[in-house]
């Protein structure tokens, strides 16, 4: 989906902060694709869940006069996925990864 940028509840210090950390390129990494080109996050990905249902509730319709009930057996949540940030901190702690193997495999030399 695409955020309002222009509107009066987004944040344009946090949708460079945010697009900051999902551009962070570590060093020694192959360069990695833009996930905010435009230098501030402009769009969001919606991940489905099933939610568990707590109650007994339908969905109703009226049509020419008549009620016409139908009982729900389920329902999805959609929540924003965050992938980009994940991706951004595992490129962010790849280096320290890098150094603490090394670390261990000197040890293992000695």
């Amino acid at each position: 989906g695409q955020l309002d940028a222009d509107s009066e509840f987004y944040d344009p210090n946090a949708g460079e902060v945010l697009a900051q950390n999902a551009n962070f390129k570590a060093e020694g990494i192959e360069a990695q694709p833009l996930f905010a080109p435009k230098g501030h996050l402009d769009s969001y990905t919606l991940q489905s869940s099933t939610a568990p249902l707590c109650t007994h509730y339908a969905v109703g319709a009226l049509c020419d006069g008549e009620l016409h009930l139908t009982p729900i057996h389920g329902a999805v949540q959609f929540r924003p996925a965050l992938v980009h940030l994940d991706e951004a901190d595992a490129r962010r702690r790849a280096p320290e990864r890098r150094e603490e193997k090394m670390k261990e495999e000197a040890e293992d030399d000695d």
